[in-house]
């Protein structure tokens, strides 16, 4: 289901599929084997994904079309098996540092 998702949410940002590498901060060839469904994203890299468009990891992979990206699946992506432990403190300081990166790389463009 990925590769068939993937497509149709990247051209409803009307991204290339480099645009989309880099994005993603991954080579061409790999974002494009997950494209074509050669190649399988790890569990960060499709939370990363999920987060661009706005989605839960479930509707990227066409389990469900939830518009929402949870944040436990982020809580999970960051922290692994030790999501459970982590604060509402400490996640409100990463996603706020990840806002402040996402604006810093946003005024470079």
């Amino acid at each position: 289901m990925l590769k068939e998702r993937l497509p149709v949410l990247r051209r409803s940002k009307g991204w290339t599929m480099k645009r989309m590498a880099e994005e993603l901060c991954i080579p061409y060839t790999t974002y494009v084997g997950y494209e074509k469904g050669v190649r399988e994203p790890p569990m960060e890299l499709l939370v990363r994904m999920a987060r661009l468009f706005g989605v839960s990891v479930d509707t990227l992979l066409g389990r469900e079309d939830s518009p929402a990206l949870g944040d436990e699946d982020i809580k999970f992506a960051l922290f692994g098996n030790r999501a459970g432990e982590i604060t509402d403190e400490m996640y409100e300081q990463v996603k706020n540092f990840a806002a402040f990166l996402e604006k810093k790389y946003q005024q470079k463009d």
